[in-house]
């Protein structure tokens, strides 16, 4: 399974890769990638967590939309944090 955090700017991602989202923080993630027309001049990248552990289910978390009307689930940001993460698209 592959999870998407979609879109921020290439500087927040960094920053998300780095650091992590705070702990109680609900994070919006979806299992598609942003799509091109989706992104801004100020969104431009997604966090992409890749390999969540044996165990994780989309499941386990609630059903959202985000503003853009994305289907998503809302995981906690110390779940996430755990996880293996990236920019995506990766920076040239």
């Amino acid at each position: 399974m592959v999870l998407y955090h979609c879109c921020v700017s290439l500087d927040r991602a960094n920053e998300i890769v780095a650091k992590g989202f705070d702990a109680e923080e609900l994070v919006h993630v979806t299992t598609e990638p942003p799509l091109e027309d989706w992104r801004t001049a100020k969104q431009t990248h997604a966090v992409v967590y890749l390999g969540p552990p044996f165990g994780f289910s989309t499941g386990d978390y609630p059903i959202t939309v985000n503003e853009r009307g994305d289907p998503g689930w809302l995981v906690p940001g110390v779940v996430l944090n755990s996880f293996p993460r990236a920019v995506w698209p990766r920076p040239d």
